[in-house]
C-alpha cells in the first residue's frame, strides 16, 4: 500500500526541559497524544513550557499505523533554533520512529510556534508538526499593548517580579521604538517605569529588553514584546501646510499617507474639522480635495476662506465618519510661524 493511501500515525510525546543553571529541573506540560489519518497534513502540539535562557529537549514518537513499511526521506525545520532528528529512517508497520527534537534557549517571553516538517519518500508534501512553545521568566507587565496618544506623550510601563530577589539594571528597546525617561522605581514584588516613544504613526511592535541581576548575582538579559498602537492613523508630509492667500481664500496642499489600519477608510467619509484659534468657522467651511495617488498615498488641496480680518485656523483635525481623531494637520500663513506650533 502507498503512503499516498490513507495512513494513520499514532503520535505519543513525552517532553522533559533542561535543568536550570541552578541544578533543579522544570518538566513540561505532557502533550496530547495526537492521530494523523492522511499526509500532506498540519499537527498543531503543545510541546511545553520553559524558562527563559534555557533550552528545551522533547521526544516524539511517531507510530507507522498504515499498515506497510514507509521511509523518511528528510526532515526540516522552519528554524535554526530547532533541530529534529530520527532515530531511523525505515519503519515497519506497527512500529515506531523517535523524533529527538530540541529548542535552543531564548531570550524572549513569548508564546513560540516552529515547525517540524516531515517528508517521505513516496509523498511529495510533507507531515507538519506545529510545535507551540510558552517561554515564561522572571518578570511578567501589567499590559503589552500601550495606546499612543502621541510622540510627545510618555508612557507607563508597569510589572511584576515573578522571581523573588532579583534586581532590574536597565531597561531599553530590543527595536528603537522607545527610550526610557528617568530611572526604574522598583521594590521586592513590582518595578514601574516611563518610555518616550519615537513613533506617532500607525502600529509598532517592540521588545523592551530588561538586564536585570539574578538571585545569584549574575546578569541576565529578557526581552518583553510589547505593542504600540498609536492613534493616530493619517500622517502628513509635511505634517505643517504653509497657506496663500488666492482669490481671497487660503490655499495648500500636503501629502497624505494612510497607515496599515486606515487602508480601508473610505476616503470620501473623511471630515476636515477646523480647530485652535477660530472655531466659529465651522467644518462645513472647511474645504478638503483628495486626490488618490495610490493604495495609501493622497495628495491633500486645502481651501479655508477669508473671513476679510485675515484669520485662520490654526489647524485641522482630520475625523472618521463617527467623529474619531485620525490625525491632526497645522496650518500656518506663507512667511509666518506659530510659536506654539
Amino acid at each position: 500500500m502507498e503512503l499516498t493511501h490513507r495512513i494513520y500515525f499514532y503520535l505519543c510525546c513525552h517532553l522533559l526541559a533542561f535543568s536550570s543553571s541552578l541544578g533543579g529541573s522544570e518538566p513540561c506540560e505532557t502533550m496530547p497524544s495526537v492521530q494523523v489519518d492522511r499526509v500532506p497534513q498540519v499537527t498543531r502540539l503543545f510541546f511545553g513550557s520553559c524558562l527563559v535562557n534555557q533550552p528545551l529537549r522533547g521526544t516524539i514518537w511517531l507510530t507507522n499505523r498504515t499498515g506497510s513499511a514507509w521511509t523518511i526521506r528528510k526532515i526540516e525545520t522552519d528554524c535554526g533554533c530547532l533541530s529534529a532528528v530520527a532515530n531511523k529512517l525505515t519503519c515497519a508497520a506497527g512500529q515506531d520512529v523517535q523524533l529527538d527534537v530540541h529548542l535552543a534557549a531564548a531570550n524572549k517571553l513569548a508564546k513560540l510556534r516552529r515547525s517540524v516538517r516531515v517528508y517521505f519518500e513516496t509523498v511529495g508534501k510533507p507531515l507538519v508538526l506545529n510545535l507551540d512553545v510558552s517561554v515564561t521568566g522572571p518578570i511578567q507587565l501589567e499590559r503589552t499593548v500601550f495606546e499612543v496618544q502621541s510622540s510627545k506623550s510618555p508612557l507607563e510601563i508597569v510589572g511584576k517580579k515573578i522571581r523573588p530577589g532579583i534586581n532590574i539594571e536597565a531597561l531599553f528597546s530590543g527595536r528603537g521604538g522607545f527610550l526610557v525617561k528617568g530611572q526604574v522605581n522598583q521594590d521586592d514584588d513590582s518595578f514601574r517605569v516611563l518610555i518616550q516613544p519615537l513613533h506617532g504613526f500607525g502600529t509598532y511592535s517592540d521588545l523592551l529588553r530588561v538586564r536585570y541581576e539574578d538571585q545569584n548575582a549574575h546578569s541576565q538579559i529578557v526581552d518583553v514584546p510589547i505593542e504600540l498602537r498609536c492613534i493616530e492613523k493619517i500622517r502628513f508630509l509635511p505634517s505643517k501646510v504653509w497657506m496663500q492667500r488666492e482669490d481671497g481664500c487660503w490655499v495648500g496642499k500636503t501629502r497624505m499617507v494612510l497607515s496599515p489600519e486606515a487602508k480601508s477608510i473610505d476616503l470620501n467619509t473623511i471630515n476636515f474639522v477646523f480647530a485652535g484659534a477660530n472655531p466659529d468657522l465651522g467644518a462645513e467651511r472647511c474645504e478638503a480635495r483628495i486626490q488618490p495617488l495610490s493604495a495609501v498615498l493622497s495628495v491633500v488641496h486645502l481651501t479655508v476662506p477669508d473671513d476679510g480680518q485675515q484669520n485662520m485656523p490654526r489647524f485641522v483635525e482630520i475625523k472618521d465618519r463617527n467623529g474619531s481623531l485620525l490625525g491632526k494637520l497645522h496650518l500656518s500663513k506663507l512667511g509666518q510661524t506659530n510659536d506654539n506650533d
